[in-house]
């Protein structure tokens, strides 16, 4: 399906093609990201009739639930844990007020960093909410890859609303004398400008977390 670069487009698009697709047997779902980015002059009315089983509540998981699902991720990733690693798992659950599918989701990725013969950390105890699996995943990346360089990475692309392509980003990443005095502290290249491959790996990393748009 064509991609339409403005809103009556897309609203002709939306009428003409995609709702006429839809069989009446089947359900629509629209799901509307990023809201919270638009321009402070711009609105979103929507409208709904009040019929109860419109609404979908999703509630926070149970432990069980996330073990279901923890397994099904695993055999899909073709990893396995060790029977440790699985009661530290259920006691770290166990221990929340609330399992949300972002945290659980938060969690999974962390343990995908271990190994089967890795002993537990016991600072994964900390892992209390979503901001505190956010901060243990980016210290574990400071560590793989270069701190100072992931952390410019990451701050440059935050910093910019409308996105950021990756030459751009390897551009200013490459005018950053800091990161490069990082990078570059055992020879002078010479072309002073960052390997593409070292963005690459933290993209890499990052690949789960990052939202790709057409230019």
């Amino acid at each position: 399906m064509e991609i339409y670069p403005d809103v009556l487009q897309l609203r002709y698009q939306l009428e003409t093609n995609l709702l006429m697709r839809i069989p009446a047997s089947e359900y629509l779902v629209i799901l509307l990201d990023s809201i919270d980015q638009l321009e402070p002059d711009a609105y979103m009315i929507l409208s709904s009739n009040d019929t109860e089983h419109l609404l979908v509540t999703v509630p926070p998981f149970e432990v069980s639930t996330v073990e279901i699902v923890y397994n099904d991720w695993l055999a899909m990733k073709k990893r396995s844990l060790s029977d440790e690693q699985r009661l530290f798992i259920r006691d770290l659950m166990e221990e929340r007020n609330e399992i949300l599918p972002l945290y659980m989701k938060l969690v999974f990725d962390i343990i995908l960093t271990w190994h089967s013969y890795d002993s537990i950390n016991i600072e994964l105890k900390k892992l209390r909410n979503v901001d505190d699996c956010i901060r243990y995943l980016f210290n574990h990346l400071e560590k793989v890859h270069n701190r100072l360089l992931f952390i410019r990475a990451i701050c440059y692309m935050t910093s910019c609303r409308n996105c950021i392509s990756q030459n751009e980003l390897e551009d200013v990443l490459s005018l950053d004398d800091e990161v490069l005095e990082s990078v570059f502290q055992h020879y002078i290249p010479p072309v002073r400008r960052l390997p593409g491959i070292l963005w690459t790996r933290i993209r890499n990393d990052l690949d789960e977390y990052i939202t790709e748009k057409r230019s």
